[in-house]
């Protein structure tokens, strides 16, 4: 078994003080994370568009230079799926990640700012 750095106890300290004033706090919290958002948008939001444009660039550049032909592996290593079969990989973990990320937040959007209908509008079903 590993030894457990500091950077892990470091982490968990942060973590649980943060969960604790979130707690004991929660407007404190909320007033004081929307802040920090507020001004890490404000501050970085012009290097965070530039960063993920250059990457893109730079993996368009990799795709369409000879450093993308070069084979990963030995020279008579083959892939063991096709094409296809990774994008249909790719597809099904980008969805099932959609499922598993709505399936708990749609709950709490009904939840945190429900649509009732209101009783008039409700027709009772009569019967004949």
């Amino acid at each position: 078994m590993k030894k457990i750095s500091s950077v892990f106890w470091i982490t968990l300290a942060l973590v649980a003080i943060a969960v604790i004033f979130g707690v004991a706090a929660p407007e404190n919290f909320k007033i004081i994370t929307e802040e920090v958002q507020s001004w890490i948008t404000n501050t970085f939001g012009w290097y965070y568009l530039i960063v993920v444009s250059v990457f893109v660039i730079f993996c368009i550049f990799l795709i369409a230079s000879p450093i993308g032909s070069i084979r990963l592996g030995k020279p008579e290593d083959r892939p063991e799926f096709s094409t296809s079969t990774w994008f249909a990989m790719l597809f099904s973990a980008g969805m099932g990640i959609g499922l598993v990320f709505w399936g708990a937040a749609e709950p709490m959007y009904h939840f945190m700012s429900p649509q009732l209908l209101s009783l008039e509008r409700i027709k009772p079903l009569r019967m004949q």
